[in-house]
């Protein structure tokens, strides 16, 4: 691929629960043909927490190019960004108005610290979204994360219009619940 490796990100999930513990995961080194990813437990201040045996978690994952905008035939819409995120809110604004608002995914890229932390989305609107990083409370009561984590964000969404794009995509919008 002839992409230059900074412009390029990340977006896994696990697949398996393998262990009985939290673990996140987070893309460490991203390459034009292959991504490195960490598992990282609660509040990892103990190498023995970072054993994981064989045969280890499975997971899904995509790699992608950042400042990516497509409009599908399908009335879709694909947004990429990448953006140093910290525990203060930052505004992150879509290129495109979308119909309802759209489906996010985000990946912290980076390994900044030993605590476990996640991207957080809130005040998400039709045209765009707040962000922030946050850690767990299993340890210490504040979530707050000391510096900053490379976050990778995919935005997916129903836009009203047709692109030229065909994307062979089908989105199910669902109103999120608290529990399973």
């Amino acid at each position: 691929i002839d992409i230059p490796i900074s412009t390029l990100l990340t977006i896994a999930q696990l697949q398996t629960t393998r262990f009985d513990r939290y673990l996140v995961l987070r893309g460490v080194a991203v390459g034009t043909d292959s991504v490195t990813y960490a598992l990282t437990p609660n509040d990892s201040i103990d190498d023995a927490d970072y054993v994981i045996p064989a045969p280890g978690e499975d997971y899904a994952w995509i790699l992608f190019e950042t400042a990516t905008v497509v409009s599908c035939m399908e009335d879709l819409a694909i947004e990429s960004y990448k953006y140093d995120v910290s525990s203060i809110k930052q505004s992150v604004s879509y290129v495109n108005t979308f119909s309802l608002s759209p489906a996010l995914f985000g990946m912290v890229m980076t390994t900044g610290g030993a605590d476990s932390v996640v991207p957080r989305a809130f005040n998400q609107g039709v045209n765009s979204v707040d962000i922030l990083v946050q850690e767990d409370k299993c340890k210490k009561e504040e979530q707050d994360h000391v510096g900053t984590e490379e976050v990778g964000i995919l935005v997916l969404g129903r836009i009203g219009t047709s692109g030229s794009t065909r994307c062979a995509g089908v989105l199910n919008e669902f109103a999120p619940t608290r529990s399973p």
